[in-house]
């Protein structure tokens, strides 16, 4: 693509993301790329490999919100973590000071996705909330493009959870599902039989041609003995109309240790 072309598209790509920031998507459909799945089935690690940002991750439920990625490329990287507000509380105290990160304090950018998403989720008093942690960042490792990761899907409840936690997960889901320009980033585990699998089930309501769904297998380590055939036949694309792709992320023992996505990526050579 000649620079100028690439000019063109930086403008639009920028355009399209100040028309997100003032909530236009709630009268238009914009164009975006959205990131679906079970809790656990390694959403956040998918955006974390192909952004280079270490998202919050853990064994629950970490995810309340969406995270939206807006990256672009430059020679250094800088990033600006702030909260885009749906449905802002008449209160006091809920304008979140935004966070700036520079190349000397790039390792900061995790902390402050996590704080913008505990302000929202404070402030809002709600387990899930439609209101989205934006992150606005450039770097040479970026592809100019957003990405916004979604709340995993969650089927029951657990002490002190809310009831309908569920229902609120899935209800925010489908505001992404329902627009006919968002691509669907399908995230399904390696060793969950691909019927039981609910985003590709929900997705194929709304796309029954597969024009804007692209299915992701994770976690490869986690496949059974003798399970192998099942994965190589979804990657082929002989038990759907779909080709597979997979990728493989940090263990969550990775994680609760510390190791870098560039430390596991060096260990997978």
């Amino acid at each position: 693509m000649s620079s100028t072309a690439m000019e063109g598209y930086e403008r639009y790509h920028q355009f399209m993301d100040k028309l997100a920031e003032c909530n236009v998507d709630e009268y238009i459909d914009l164009p975006m790329i959205a990131v679906m799945g079970d809790t656990s089935s390694g959403k956040s690690s998918l955006l974390s490999n192909i952004s280079l940002v270490e998202l919050p991750s853990a064994d629950s439920l970490t995810t309340r919100c969406p995270i939206m990625l807006k990256m672009h490329y430059a020679s250094g990287r800088s990033a600006c973590v702030n909260v885009s507000w749906k449905d802002k509380p008449n209160a006091a105290g809920v304008d979140f000071e935004e966070r700036r990160i520079k190349e000397e304090n790039w390792g900061s950018i995790t902390s402050a996705i996590a704080d913008a998403q505990s302000h929202i989720i404070q402030k809002s008093g709600k387990g899930v909330a439609r209101d989205i942690v934006s992150v606005d960042m450039s770097g040479p490792h970026c592809e100019n493009l957003t990405l916004i990761d979604l709340p995993g899907i969650v089927r029951t409840t657990g002490k002190g959870e809310s009831t309908t936690l569920s229902k609120d997960i899935q209800g925010l889901m489908n505001d992404y599902l329902s627009n006919p320009r968002c691509v669907i980033l399908a995230v399904h585990l390696c060793n969950v039989n691909y019927h039981n699998s609910q985003i590709l089930a929900e997705a194929e309501k709304v796309d029954p041609e597969g024009k804007r769904t692209i299915p992701v297998l994770t976690k490869p380590d986690l496949i059974d003995e003798g399970g192998e055939m099942d994965v190589k036949d979804l990657l082929l694309g002989a038990k759907t109309d779909s080709y597979f792709h997979m990728v493989k992320g940090r263990r969550q023992a990775a994680l609760n240790n510390g190791e870098s996505i560039e430390e596991c990526l060096k260990d997978e050579e």
